[in-house]
């Protein structure tokens, strides 16, 4: 597993991805990104719902595009 910076992951803003919350894995959108105590976290948003989150990058994964997800970094 490669180690992003915040820096990194601009890319990732405005991307749909998959957090994962024990059992539970929903659809959400990045709004932004930080390095928090040495750790990236990015500001999530559920695509259906409301409210925002800052997550660890470890919790997401991309929108699957047909062939499974995968990790943001």
């Amino acid at each position: 597993m490669s180690i992003a910076t915040a820096t990194q992951m601009l890319p990732a803003i405005g991307q749909t991805a998959r957090a994962q919350f024990e059992d539970l894995i929903i659809e959400v959108r990045v709004s932004d990104v930080k390095s928090s105590y040495g750790r990236v976290r990015l500001l999530v948003s559920p695509v259906a719902g409301t409210g925002s989150q800052w997550v660890e990058v470890s919790r997401l994964r991309a929108a699957p595009s047909g062939s499974g997800s995968q990790s943001l970094i």
